[in-house]
């Protein structure tokens, strides 16, 4: 297809490596690559160049001071027009008798001219990716093609065609017919209709392509080859492990086909770590990629029942030692130590970098189990340079957790929270007015995301799954292994830093509310997290630390109740009829001791009976569910049955 200048189109499944052929291809042969990734709402002018506002304006200047006071200074043969303000050379110019003007070298001269000219319009016109790639003759590479929409994709057509020619009506008539250069390629790259928001090609564009179905690297001596490659003759002899692993794996969970990108991981994990153990670097690699993601369910793949979790990690871990011989259960479960060091945190066996600025937060407790299995977690993620995707049931921690670490790290983190209405612009940024500048003078200010990824700083994208898939999806460059954001707006592509790194929290996306299942192909650049939910002895240990005037008996009754409450909540759904899903946790329990032990008014005389009406009984919708919940916070609080009274009067200075 190459050698006839044929465009070029790769089907086939996430993880394939369809994006990294291109970019081989592209190596091998010395031509740069223009990467734009597709999405919903991705405009021709993206792709082709528009009219863009006219940007630093004292640039502009200072090229054309530099202009000017070259040309003049040979005509006056002196150096010291340099020292001269724009306006005096702009007048020492315009002053020039024409025969001197002509004596001036033309491309100079031209130079000059357009230099002026730009500096006093308002706008200009940039050319989009593609066409800087047909005029150099590189080759250009649309990545997700099947995700832009098709008005986008047909003003194209003319580029796909033997001629290669593309008119740029936008531009004007000048220069507005652009003919491809010798080394052109236009690539393209999708995944199979059928995932999140992915559909099919028109057969009308599909025609103009050589298609080119890209298959799963599914076979296992292929497979074992690519591992041993990347293990070295040393471990050789875990490849076949691996790979059994993974594919018992996925028939045990029904999940996609074998994903080489998940393998490359636990393989990436285990040449990190596996100096100090060997065992330890194994295990802890495939609860990264596999045993560990259970639970989680961002791309509607695995979908059991939150009870059995716990029974099919001990499966996934009996499957693990059968295959590598060694006790993988006992070091999965061995508890969770933290050490503070001049220079590191150390959290289970893994260590993360201190920085300047480095403290811990007083009000985050870090003792209780599950927090720290979830930090432990979160750091073992970390050893990795890919984004980490944090989903578990609200009120577990997982946004407090991940601030509370970069706090410790002494790493900035920027919290940015998505929603439907959240735009690319709202985290690369976007053209302004220039503040106290003359009008239509803009400037290119950079959005908290780009500026975090420059400077390789940490973020979190909070409520990933309300975002909108064209946000998504253009953020997939940045996930992978490309590292690289690219803004059309300035034709100009960013690179990640080695230290930025990217943290996405989300809730189930059954629980509604514009949440919604992830394509499997964004889920799979990033490390899943399951948050595992607070169990008893979780809430009395973080209550404990929080509310130390609140005796310890207390603490017990109200943690056992509220443990108690969300269990008959979620496995016992039948328990309340009306109003689901309801979600009994850490946050309640906290409102329960505020009130507690609060000193403010008449609240100092009130006792844990007084506020189950207000924090629990009344959010329920019919008597008989609300019924329900009281006898279940009746086995550890006493005193607590039938109906509580409340006592309502008007008088002349109050309400109570």
């Amino acid at each position: 297809a190459l050698k006839n200048r044929e465009p070029v189109l790769l089907v086939g499944e996430t993880g394939v490596g369809k994006t990294t052929i291109c970019q081989v291809v592209a190596a091998a042969m010395r031509l740069q690559l223009h990467i734009v990734n597709a999405h919903q709402n991705l405009e021709t002018g993206d792709l082709i160049g528009s009219q863009r506002p006219i940007r630093s304006r004292h640039l502009i200047k200072a090229r054309i001071h530099e202009q000017l006071s070259g040309l003049l200074s040979e005509h006056h043969h002196s150096k010291s027009l340099r020292d001269n303000s724009l306006d005096t050379l702009l007048r020492l110019y315009q002053d020039c008798p024409k025969p001197v003007l002509e004596s001036f070298p033309l491309q100079a001269r031209q130079s000059l001219e357009q230099s002026l000219l730009q500096l006093n319009a308002l706008f200009e016109w940039i050319d989009g990716s593609l066409v800087s790639a047909m005029k150099a003759g590189h080759h250009f590479l649309l990545d997700e093609i099947s995700l832009a929409d098709d008005s986008v994709l047909e003003r194209l057509n003319s580029a796909l065609e033997p001629g290669r020619k593309l008119y740029l009506a936008e531009k004007g008539v000048d220069n507005a017919l652009v003919t491809a250069a010798d080394g052109f390629q236009f690539l393209a790259t999708m995944n199979p209709g059928g995932d999140y928001g992915k559909k099919e090609l028109s057969p009308a564009l599909r025609n103009r392509f050589t298609e080119i179905w890209v298959p799963h690297a599914s076979d296992h001596h292929e497979m074992e080859e690519i591992l041993i490659n990347k293990l070295g003759q040393d471990h050789a002899h875990f490849a076949k492990p691996m790979i059994a692993f993974a594919h018992w794996y996925s028939g045990r969970f029904a999940t996609p086909q074998l994903s080489i990108r998940d393998l490359l991981a636990w393989v990436a994990f285990f040449n990190k770590q596996c100096i100090a153990d060997e065992n330890l670097a194994l295990l802890h690699g495939a609860a990264l990629v596999y045993i560990d993601v259970l639970g989680a369910n961002p791309a509607g793949k695995l979908q059991f029942a939150g009870s059995i979790i716990e029974n099919e990690r001990r499966d996934c871990l009996q499957k693990l030692s059968e295959l590598f011989q060694s006790d993988m259960t006992g070091l999965y479960y061995s508890p969770v130590e933290l050490g503070y060091r001049a220079k590191s945190i150390e959290i289970g066996p893994f260590s993360l970098e201190k920085h300047p600025g480095a403290s811990l937060d007083p009000s985050y407790s870090l003792q209780a189990p599950t927090t720290r299995r979830n930090a432990m977690m979160i750091a073992r993620a970390l050893q990795l340079a890919r984004p980490i995707l944090l989903e578990g049931n609200p009120g577990v921690g997982k946004t407090t957790l991940v601030a509370a670490i970069a706090q410790a790290c002494g790493v900035p983190l920027t919290r940015i929270n998505l929603s439907d209405q959240t735009d690319l612009m709202d985290l690369f940024g976007s053209d302004v007015p220039v503040e106290g500048g003359a009008a239509g003078h803009f400037e290119w200010r950079e959005a908290p995301f780009l500026r975090a990824m420059q400077k390789g700083q940490w973020v979190l994208l909070d409520e990933m799954n309300l975002a909108s898939q064209s946000v998504l999806e253009g953020l997939n460059a940045c996930f992978d292994h490309r590292g690289q954001v690219y803004v059309s707006e300035l034709d100009q592509t960013f690179l990640r830093h080695p230290n930025f790194i990217v943290f996405a929290a989300q809730n189930p996306h059954h629980q509604g509310s514009g949440r919604k299942g992830l394509p499997a192909s964004f889920v799979n650049r990033f490390t899943v997290v399951y948050t595992d939910t607070f169990k008893a002895e979780d809430l009395r240990i973080i209550c404990s630390e929080k509310f130390p005037d609140v005796s310890t008996e207390d603490i017990s009754k109200l943690t056992g109740c509220v443990a108690e409450v969300e269990v008959a909540l979620q496995q016992h759904r039948q328990l309340v009829t009306h109003g689901g899903p309801w979600e009994i946790n850490l946050r309640d329990t906290t409102r329960w001791l505020d009130l507690l032990s609060s000193q403010n008014g008449l609240l100092s005389a009130g006792d844990a009976v007084d506020y189950v009406a207000m924090l629990f009984s009344q959010r329920f919708r019919t008597p008989g569910d609300a019924a329900q919940v009281v006898s279940v916070l009746a086995q550890h609080v006493p005193n607590l049955t039938g109906t509580i009274h409340r006592s309502v009067g008007i008088h002349a200075n109050h309400v109570q």
